[in-house]
């Protein structure tokens, strides 16, 4: 077979096949609905980015390893697809751990492709050489190390299905330079689709007893609802139920916030959840995401019914009444159709005012005077500026400390994968850029990031990125000059602080000068305006709002009361 180049840093390989492991790889990740790949260039993995682009995948270069694997979460949370990267070895994998921790984590299918030391060169001192699977084993729920050339398609195709099965999460495979390089054959398998339980008819039978006996039942979904797909069956459940919904998590827009029966985000329907009787929990785990189970959002006396794939969930901190193990989907339309008793039209009329009193309490504090900008009211106004940007709205994606407070409280979603938040269970800070350039990416809708200062700083070259790749995400820096999560709690504990003020910085220049689009704005009636000039801009885009630093919301506030951390 024909030989062609291999470019510099590939470990002395100066020539491969043509159909070399990297292009198998490719092959395989097509089969599994896989588009675009994220990555880092380095010679470790350059077979692979060279099959992905002979094979027509996007390759999206980033400026940081796990800057690459935030965008392949974003990229999965808007598609409903398992998203992959490819980071090179030693301090490539490394830098890209916190990504794959992450998604585990937050339960995000990801794969992560590590370029890895010749096999012939391992404990021998070579340089980049780290023992990668180990290192990977503790965070991610499947790895695997390929150590022939025949075992590439096999090992790439069961990555892809453990990261997508049950529980999705983070998949690691371990591929050497010596392996990658060498001939393989062509692969022309499939790649098997996720598979749908149903529930044992005793099960469904209980839970829906439960639910139909109940006086103030309360529907929360979580992130495995949003990976069931389970957004018809759960409206044809709540119809027939006429229970109220509250969706958290991945699982934000699955039913739109302005559809009859939502309560909207767990900010808002929170409300409804600390007065419910019944609470049917769906695709989600008492973690400190939902206080462990625990006050204040959860009382003792109340009655929990638990829908998940994956029977771990149901022993996590609170062990509901009826567990239901299966597919969100397929338990949700059981459910549906099990339904004979009475739906609950009045009590979901009570739960939504309930929402509503909280979306007006919100509201009152934005009031009052503030330094440039009060960060509620950019939150407000970038929000609903987001929600009317095209239809359905713009992806909206939050970063950050107290910039995240306010976001969560007035971000709408009225469709699946249009909010992307960074505090779903790991709290990693610094997503807010690559999630919005993966979101950008992965979908047609504008995409608006609502991004703390400090948070920005984490990925703010990947603005470069967004460049290359023709991405246009709406970058909005809260810029209050300062840590300010740790900032309020640092004074409510020592009356001091140390290290949490940041030097003022022009962001909006920074953009202009990596070649995006910059605004400044320091009082509100420049805001809009300024976001207006940034959508038409066609490029990505900061616009930096300069913020009052001692206007904290409420969940920073409380959030020592709720011991979350």
């Amino acid at each position: 077979m024909a030989d062609t180049l291999l470019g510099g840093g590939s470990g002395g390989f100066s020539r491969v096949t043509e159909h070399h492991a990297g292009v198998t790889v490719a092959e395989v990740l097509r089969a599994g609905g896989v588009d675009t790949l994220f990555f880092l260039p380095g010679g470790h993995v350059a077979p692979i980015a060279n099959g992905c682009r002979d094979a027509g995948i996007r390759v999206v270069g980033t400026r940081h390893e796990c800057a690459a694997v935030h965008m392949a979460e974003a990229w999965a949370r808007c598609t409903g697809r398992t998203g992959v990267a490819a980071v090179t070895a030693g301090p490539g994998f490394t830098n890209a751990l916190t990504g794959l921790a992450d998604s585990q984590a937050t339960g995000v299918p990801v794969v992560l492709l590590g370029g890895r030391t010749q096999l012939g060169l391992r404990g021998r001192g070579a340089v980049q050489d780290v023992d990668q699977s180990s290192l990977a084993a503790v965070v991610a729920k499947w790895t695997g190390t390929v150590v022939s050339p025949d075992a590439v398609a096999a090992t790439v195709r069961t990555a892809l299905g453990a990261a997508g099965s049950g529980r999705p999460g983070a998949a690691y495979v371990d591929l050497p330079t010596d392996v990658l390089v060498a001939e393989t054959p062509p692969f022309t398998g499939a790649v098997p689709d996720r598979t749908a339980s149903a529930a044992t008819p005793d099960a469904v039978e209980a839970a829906v007893r439960m639910l139909a006996g109940a006086e103030r039942p309360v529907c929360v979904t979580g992130g495995g609802a949003f990976w069931a797909g389970a957004g018809d069956a759960l409206r044809r459940f709540v119809q027939a139920s006429g229970i109220p919904v509250t969706t958290a998590s991945h699982s934000r827009g699955l039913v739109g916030d302005s559809e009859e029966g939502c309560l909207g985000s767990l900010v808002h329907g929170g409300v409804a959840v600390m007065a419910a009787d019944v609470v049917l929990v769906v695709g989600s785990r008492f973690n400190g995401n939902l206080c462990f189970g625990g006050p204040p959002l959860w009382r003792e006396e109340q009655r929990i019914v638990m829908i998940d794939c994956d029977p771990a969930a149901f022993a996590l901190n609170r062990v509901p009444d009826v567990a239901v193990e299966g597919d969100a989907a397929v338990v949700l339309d059981q459910m549906a159709l099990a339904w004979t008793g009475t739906p609950h039209k009045e009590w979901r009329d009570s739960a939504a005012a309930l929402a509503e009193m909280s979306r007006a309490h919100w509201l009152t504090e934005t009031e009052g005077d503030a330094r440039g900008v009060h960060p509620g009211v950019l939150a407000r106004e970038a929000c609903a500026f987001a929600a009317a940007a095209g239809p359905g709205g713009a992806t909206i994606v939050l970063d950050g400390g107290d910039i995240l407070g306010w976001g969560l409280a007035f971000a709408g979603a009225e469709r699946p994968g249009s909010v992307l938040f960074t505090s779903d269970a790991l709290g990693a800070l610094g997503v807010g850029v690559p999630y919005a350039i993966g979101a950008a990416l992965a979908a047609e809708a504008p995409v608006v990031a609502l991004i703390g200062d400090g948070a920005f700083g984490f990925s703010a070259m990947e603005i470069e990125t967004a460049v290359r790749a023709g991405a246009a995400p709406i970058l909005v820096v809260s810029n209050n000059g300062s840590w300010g999560d740790v900032r309020y709690e640092e004074s409510e504990w020592f009356g001091r602080t140390v290290e949490t003020d940041l030097t003022p910085v022009r962001y909006d220049r920074m953009c202009e000068a990596l070649g995006g689009h910059g605004e400044r704005v320091e009082t509100p009636e420049e805001l809009v305006p300024a976001l207006e000039r940034a959508l038409a801009s066609g490029v990505v885009s900061v616009v930096d709002v300069v913020t009052d630093p001692d206007r904290p919301n409420e969940i920073l506030r409380n959030m020592g009361a709720l011991n979350l951390q």
